[in-house]
């Protein structure tokens, strides 16, 4: 989590917008689990700290995608998405209780992501702007986004279920999305490391 944070604020100057959003919830992140780590040294619940990140990561991974976005439709539907979340997130509290983990409105969000990173890498193959796709940031950080909700999908789906049935496979489970995680801030980092500075 500190080294996109470091790689970040190293490359700061030559951020686009689309780059802003996502060093932003770097430093979220960070913040968030900073409090989760008093609120547990304290033994208080934190359910409710993370269904508010779900909604703020939602919105700014959201943002990077409609700043990526050049097809006026596809823009709006991003957009309606966004709120439609926001909505699907407050049910899901409503339903399942806000002291339960949100695997829903995770789940949902793991999906919607899916399909937007799915999109993107296909628009950024057709533009001709890199000699090579792996000198783009946006490309790393798609990546980054495909591989941790993809990974995680099935730990966020089964969660609550598993955390009440078997709380063993829970914790072998979110082994693995302790390793996604830190595989995802990995290649974050790698996406700021490889900004260019715009010519001057």
């Amino acid at each position: 989590m500190v080294a996109p944070i470091v790689v970040g604020a190293i490359r700061r100057p030559d951020f686009r917008a689309h780059h802003k959003s996502v060093f932003a919830l770097m430093l979220i992140s960070l913040l968030t689990e900073m409090i989760s780590y008093v609120c547990n040294v304290e033994e208080w619940n934190t359910t409710v700290l993370f269904r508010i990140y779900t909604v703020v990561e939602f919105v700014a991974l959201s943002y990077f995608f409609i700043q990526i976005t050049r097809d006026k439709t596809v823009l709006l539907i991003m957009k309606i998405v966004v709120v439609l979340f926001c909505m699907v997130t407050l049910v899901d509290a409503i339903l399942q209780g806000i002291m339960s983990m949100d695997n829903y409105s995770i789940a949902i969000e793991s999906i919607i992501f899916i399909f937007y990173c799915v999109y993107s890498m296909l628009m950024l193959m057709k533009e001709a702007a890199y000699q090579s796709i792996l000198a783009s940031s946006r490309f790393w950080i798609i990546v980054a986004i495909l591989v941790y909700f993809a990974g995680n999908l099935f730990v966020f789906v089964f969660s609550n279920y598993l955390l009440r049935k078997s709380p063993d496979v829970f914790n072998d489970l979110w082994g693995v999305h302790s390793i996604l995680n830190i595989l995802f801030y990995s290649l974050i980092a790698i996406a700021f490391w490889k900004i260019k500075t715009p010519a001057k």
